[in-house]
């Protein structure tokens, strides 16, 4: 029984030992950079490109959750390609933070119309939420909204 152990335990010092080296010899380069290095630059441009069609398409059809997914694959793929323009991102979030806001102030005016208080307050948040972060609230605007929940609550 003994020499079964002892088997046993040198069989897996052998394999643990070889798992850490070959950890050890992974190159760093290949572990750290996540583009496959036979991707070549031309690939990775129209990578680029495609996901910039995309993203234009899912500004002008779809809804803020799709539009921010499409605009995150175009960054990274851009700067996988090394052709990303920040100001291009900017503008692209601006312009979809701005068609959200615009949408929430038309599902809001319904909430108001239909009388759903939870509903508007719900929807006067994510307005908050929204606005803040492309520097566009308008304090008037907000209280204009909590009044108009105040009044359908009474």
């Amino acid at each position: 029984m003994p020499k079964k152990i002892n088997k046993s335990v040198t069989l897996l010092g052998v394999l643990l030992s070889l798992i850490i080296i070959d950890l050890i010899l992974i190159p760093k380069t290949q572990a750290q950079i996540g583009i496959n290095p036979w991707q070549t630059e031309e690939q990775l441009l129209k990578r680029s490109r495609d996901s910039f069609r995309r993203l234009q398409k899912a500004v002008r059809r779809d809804g803020f959750n799709s539009a921010i997914c499409a605009l995150n694959i175009w960054r990274s793929n851009s700067i996988d390609a090394g052709v990303f323009d920040q100001v291009k991102y900017d503008d692209f979030k601006k312009h979809i933070y701005k068609k959200s806001v615009a949408e929430i102030l038309a599902w809001f005016k319904v909430c108001i119309r239909e009388k759903w208080a939870k509903d508007a307050d719900f929807w006067m948040r994510v307005y908050s939420v929204r606005s803040n972060t492309i520097n566009a609230f308008d304090q008037a605007l907000y209280d204009k909204m909590k009044a108009s929940i105040q009044g359908i609550k009474k």
